[in-house]
């Protein structure tokens, strides 16, 4: 098994604490294995061998109506 060295940053609030997780990831994305552990409810960013994690907010736009 080969190590990235990513340094991932997340807020422990922003994560489900008692999620336990079980995965076979056989790709060499790491923004793809993420993904497929967390979901979609979350956004990563990558900036070098940094990932930020941060869950997804619904944005709705309101509209003014004349």
């Amino acid at each position: 098994m080969k190590q990235s060295g990513v340094k991932i940053a997340y807020s422990s609030d922003e994560l489900q604490k008692d999620r336990v997780v079980s995965v076979d990831i056989q790709t060499s994305d790491i923004l793809t294995a993420l993904r497929s552990v967390l979901g979609d409810g979350y956004s990563f960013k990558q900036i070098e061998d940094y990932i930020a994690i941060a869950r997804k907010r619904d944005i709705r736009r309101i509209g003014c109506h004349q």
